[in-house]
């Protein structure tokens, strides 16, 4: 078409359309709109990417939230369980805590995991108990709780419980500001250092006493590092290093170590507390259980009233109908202990033996394998640092014992974690304990060291009684009595009943087996009826009882009743005070003076072959040890004789039993073994073996040394005198005592003869206490009784007379408990008011009276100069005394 033409058709076409346009503008425009289109639908790059960028930071800014910015361009270190996750930043530890957990309880324990000081620190001991608690959200704050547990509320009423609810309230111990809810709120982050890294009142780390040694630490928070993290899904665990300066003393006295440097590594394990099934066992002071105090508040009764739980662990049967007919079943969880893989290759079977022993006991309880031993697992997630393994652990430091703990819920007394720390040098104490004991009888432990059989036998022995502790179990001194003397001189009896009704006794050899008797039973490695009564006790399940702890205990009461006047079944609390002679640590027999005799027969035996039998000692260190060890058997003879001076057997007695509760050793028991005393006293440096002591590095013989301690021991008998003449007018008298100590302490004197070296000191001592007393005596109030001092009584007079009432009858009716299972925590040994009762002042004068002219004939007559002025310097004292006195 001609050009002319086709803008003829474009102008009629716009002028139709209402357009005007001049004609170049026109064909301008139909060149020129399809590239504008094309412009306006794809725009360039530059300004394409300047739309999509606000869009991805407004993307960016929404997904972006608190929780991620706490963590954002910082250094984590996260270890995530099931349970809880923790995170490490910048030495800071963090606990991302699932809210559903804040108001359920948790509990929280530290472990020593390593150190650079066995001998102050061990490596498994937990040395304060696990923490239970409640994280709870309060205004802007998490705060913890620990559970008020003073008081026993299971019998109280919906009204009653109110009211506790509102006197008993659980107390707030320390707040926490969250640092971070996570986007969903589902959990909250907190700091942990406060319980893990910074000195808390809960945590107690380097213990106030370890062995023999008192400590005082600081630490340095300057020098605390956390070294590792771990979550799982049950609990979760917190590393952490930490260094203290140490002070230790022995013994409280003797300083051995000042601002001394120790680091340990400590494991914390948190976890939360799962629902128990334990039904608490009202705890009966007859049977030796440890025992939480708790305040009750019967609705039927008037007051509040104590209660006793006992500590055992939770035992219930799998199959509940066959036990309930009498088939023995296996515990639903039982007692597992995790055995060290550190331990010396010959031990490991003898401490797994000793553990297993309780089995045997459990049957009593209709259980059967309750305890079970594992060795550490190599799985690389078992932790024996960890809470909720109960371990046996090996220390190998210069400590020589077995030690035993448990840990438990104060609310119920259930026993939830136990450990065993087994030290290296328990080879030497086994070692003394055994040879002294029984080399007179035993040639094979005649050596510097224990043949393996004897020493993994005795282990065995030690373990067994260190886990009776962690099932709940006390020490049982009285079960070394209950047996005769001559029995245990019977190689049919010892081998049918052992050597004592409980393991848990404090004496394991037997040192009055004499070289004539073949075939006795030198150890007590066997569980007797008290243990297995004891765990039946404690471990017996009723089912019928529906789980009421009352009726349980009082069908426990009457299972005790039937037991307790058998003397096999007694037990009797350690003494603060040494009153019954029946409770001692290191006894064996029913008749101290024949048991003590023939130790000593043993002793002189062993004394004179010790150079021979300890060989391979080249600088006489161990002859040096086993010497002062006879030295002390010896002395620990003589004490056992003297608590039969002024001794007053004692039971926790009911009255409806019909057992006395005091009886005082007869008059002629006592006296007996008071003569016996102040033989053995004036010979006692005869015993010693002269001729050794010059060949050993010793500067003051040990029988020497020990004169002033038996010296002083014969004077103190006169407070048991006093306190048994309170329960029986008619024991030995104090003035039979002082009789009976004058003559024989004067004895010599008196006949004319030459006192020995022990005589003389005794004569110097008594006369010397007798010019104290006298001065004393004449400085009392005129209306006072003689003896008694004016002034205010001191806390000596008043801490023998705490829980003593003259009218000991009146002791019958403590502890006012409904289901009548005693007080486990009280005294019950006689006590008395010493110091008002004391007459002793007046006997001393009586005798100052008798021995002046004596000594003043003798001063005069004798003509050896060392006694002469030894007569001399004693009528000088006595003649100021009495001269002055007028």
């Amino acid at each position: 078409m001609h050009k002319s033409s086709i803008r003829t058709l474009v102008v009629a076409l716009f002028l139709l359309g209402g357009y005007t346009l001049s004609a170049s503008a026109q064909i301008d425009t139909l060149k020129t709109k399809p590239k504008e289109v094309e412009k306006k639908q794809e725009p360039k790059k530059e300004e394409k990417k300047k739309e999509e960028k606000p869009e991805k930071e407004e993307k960016k800014k929404k997904e972006e939230t608190p929780y991620t910015k706490f963590f954002k361009d910082k250094k984590v270190e996260s270890a995530r369980g099931k349970f809880v996750s923790l995170h490490k930043i910048d030495g800071e530890v963090f606990l991302e805590l699932p809210t559903k957990y804040l108001g359920q309880e948790l509990m929280m324990g530290a472990t020593i995991t390593s150190t650079t000081d066995p001998d102050y620190l061990a490596v498994g001991s937990k040395n304060s108990a696990p923490f239970v608690f409640r994280l709870e959200k309060q205004d802007s704050v998490i705060v913890m709780k620990a559970p008020n547990t003073l008081v026993y509320r299971r019998d109280a009423s919906r009204q009653l419980q109110q009211a506790l609810e509102l006197n008993y309230r659980d107390p707030v111990v320390m707040s926490f500001t969250p640092k971070v809810y996570t986007a969903d709120s589902s959990a909250v982050v907190l700091s942990l250092n406060s319980l893990v890294t910074e000195s808390n009142p809960f945590f107690e780390i380097i213990p106030k006493e370890q062995g023999p040694f008192k400590l005082s630490s600081s630490r340095n928070g300057n020098l605390t590092f956390i070294r590792g993290l771990k979550a799982f899904d049950t609990n979760a665990s917190v590393k952490v290093e930490m260094n203290f300066s140490v002070t230790a003393s022995l013994m409280g006295v003797l300083t051995v170590a000042k601002d001394m440097p120790l680091t340990a590594e400590v494991t914390y394990t948190i976890l939360p507390v799962k629902p128990s099934q334990a039904i608490p066992r009202l705890a009966d002071a007859r049977v030796g259980y440890e025992t939480s105090r708790k305040v009750s508040f019967p609705d039927y009764l008037d007051q509040s009233e104590p209660v006793y739980l006992a500590h055992r662990w939770c035992l219930i049967p799998k199959d509940k109908k066959a036990y309930a007919k009498g088939v023995l079943v296996e515990p639903e969880k039982k007692i597992t202990f995790y055995l060290d893989n550190t331990f010396p290759a010959t031990w490991a079977k003898a401490v797994r033996e000793g553990v297993l022993r309780w089995n045997k006991a459990f049957e009593a309880a209709g259980f059967r394998n309750v305890i079970e031993v594992r060795d550490f697992p190599r799985d690389k997630n078992f932790d024996p640092d960890n809470l909720e393994y109960s371990t046996i652990r090996y220390i190998p430091n210069s400590q020589e014992t077995v030690s035993g703990a448990s840990w438990f819920d104060p609310r119920t007394g259930e026993i939830f974690n136990a450990s065993l720390l087994i030290y290296n040098n328990v080879e030497n104490l086994i070692h003394k304990q055994r040879f002294i004991a029984t080399a007179a009888i035993d040639p094979a432990v005649r050596s510097s060291r224990l043949p393996e059989d004897r020493f993994l036998e005795s282990l065995s022995a030690l373990v067994t009684q260190e886990v009776g502790k962690t099932l709940g179990l006390l020490n049982n001194y009285a079960a070394s009595t209950a047996y005769s003397t001559a029995n245990l001189r019977s190689a049919k009896f010892t081998s049918e009943y052992g050597l004592a009704p409980s393991i848990m006794d404090g004496e394991f050899y037997n040192y009055v087996a004499q070289p004539s008797d073949k075939g006795v039973r030198l150890i007590n490695n066997v569980l007797g009826e008290y243990d297995r009564y004891a765990i039946e006790w404690g471990y017996r399940y009723f089912p019928e009882e529906e789980g009421d702890p009352a009726r349980e205990a009082k069908r426990l009461v009457e299972f005790v009743n039937k037991k307790v006047a058998n003397p096999i079944y007694r037990y009797a609390p350690r003494q603060t005070y040494s009153v019954d002679p029946t409770v001692r640590t290191e006894d064996l027999g029913d008749d101290h003076l024949m048991s003590s005799t023939l130790g000593m027969k043993n002793l002189a035996i062993i004394r004179s072959q010790l150079g021979q039998w300890i060989q391979n000692d080249p600088d006489s260190r161990k002859k040096k040890a086993m010497y002062l060890t006879v030295v002390q058997q010896y002395y620990l003879y003589l004490k056992n004789a003297m608590s039969l001076v002024g001794g007053v057997v004692t039971r926790e007695a009911r009255l409806s039993t019909g057992l006395p509760r005091y009886q005082v050793v007869p008059k002629a028991k006592q006296r007996e073994a008071f003569q016996w005393i102040l033989a053995e006293a004036k010979r006692f440096q005869s015993y010693a073996d002269r001729s050794l002591e010059r060949k050993l590095p010793m500067d003051v013989s040990y029988f020497d040394q020990l004169l002033e301690f038996i010296n002083n021991d014969i004077l103190n008998l006169r407070a048991r005198i006093i306190i048994a003449s309170q329960v029986d007018k008619n024991s030995y008298s104090l003035g039979e005592y002082f009789d009976d100590l004058y003559k024989a302490i004067f004895a010599s004197t008196i006949a004319g003869t030459a006192p020995n070296h022990m005589e003389r000191f005794m004569q110097r001592n008594f006369i010397d206490k007798a010019v104290v007393g006298a001065t004393n005596a004449r400085q009392a109030t005129p209306n006072m009784p003689y003896g008694f001092t004016s002034g205010p009584m001191t806390m000596d007079m008043l801490r023998l007379s705490a829980s003593a009432p003259t009218d000991f009858s009146t002791l019958l009716s403590r502890g006012r408990l409904s289901y009548g299972g005693g007080d486990p925590s009280a005294n019950i040994y006689p006590m008395a008011n010493v110091p008002a009762l004391d007459t002793s002042d007046q006997y001393f004068y009586a005798a100052l009276v008798k021995i002046r002219p004596i000594l003043e004939q003798r001063a005069s007559s004798t003509t050896d100069r060392e006694l002469r002025a030894h007569y001399q310097t004693l009528a000088f004292k006595v003649k100021k005394l009495l001269d002055d006195k007028k």
